[in-house]
């Protein structure tokens, strides 16, 4: 797949070598692996975004699109990848040629990552009609679902996952304890770099509840830094507001996503 695009042998030679280099384990055995990319290295991500343009993109581009009755698209980042089908025969087509697919070139789909689900504005009013639980998938961090807006149409809506949320909330705290005896101005603008970082990604509409509760829970984890760290008596979190430490920068939502819709 490489030759198809890269025609200096050396760089070929190069990738090749780094393929068949051992792999040191714990007990410091060398290991030569025999297929796939080295865990862990720092080509492999390269090496798996173009294995994947020609196993998956390409394939759904000129085979899979041409054969559908509707609309399909096709969206993936990495190894992570979603597809939406307008008429339910197609997905029902695609999701029995994707495992054979993917065994034509060494991979196998997660199945407990993997599922078949009915979504969009056709799918929700069935949905709530029948007074069901609505329908969600979580995708690159976010759990996707439908809403009614004020207007009573139907919307895409975005939040954080629970794992998104519990991870930078334990990666805040790891990194305050790291910073223990950090000036308060120090830790001030590590949490504002993380607190606008995460904004930035996960500041869609609807999520600004989310986001509010995870910036108190982040407060919080500062608050019980600051105060263990002390050997005075311990203040309340009302006298390190009074202070003005507790400076953090409050959510600020994306533009509406029209296309969306």
């Amino acid at each position: 797949m490489l030759a198809l695009c890269v025609g200096d042998p050396g760089i070929l030679q190069l990738i090749r070598k780094w393929l068949r280099a051992p792999i040191v384990e714990p007990d410091g055995r060398h290991v030569r692996p025999t297929e796939g990319t080295p865990q862990g290295g720092s080509i492999s991500p390269l090496l798996g975004n173009i294995y994947l343009h020609y196993v998956l993109d390409l394939w759904f581009e000129k085979v899979v699109q041409p054969a559908c009755g509707g609309k399909a698209y096709l969206v993936r980042f990495a190894d992570d990848f979603l597809v939406c089908f307008e008429q339910p025969q197609d997905a029902q087509r695609f999701a029995a040629q994707l495992p054979m697919r993917m065994h034509q070139f060494g991979l196998e789909l997660a199945p407990e990552k993997t599922r078949r689900l009915p979504f969009g504005h056709r799918a929700w009013i069935a949905t709530e009609a029948r007074h069901e639980p609505r329908v969600t998938f979580d995708f690159l961090g976010m759990t996707h679902f439908g809403a009614r807006t004020r207007q009573g149409r139907w919307q895409l809506q975005r939040r954080p996952t629970k794992k998104s949320r519990r991870k930078f909330l334990q990666k805040v705290k790891q990194t305050l304890k790291a910073r223990w005896h950090d000036g308060i101005l120090v830790h001030q603008r590590y949490l504002k770099a993380a607190l606008q970082g995460f904004y930035r990604y996960f500041g869609y509409p609807g999520c600004l509840p989310g986001l509010n509760t995870l910036r108190q829970q982040v407060l919080y984890a500062w608050y019980q830094v600051l105060r263990r760290r002390s050997q005075r008596s311990p203040q309340g979190i009302a006298w390190y507001s009074a202070q003005g430490w507790f400076m953090a920068p409050t959510p600020k939502l994306r533009p509406r996503d029209t296309a969306a819709r």
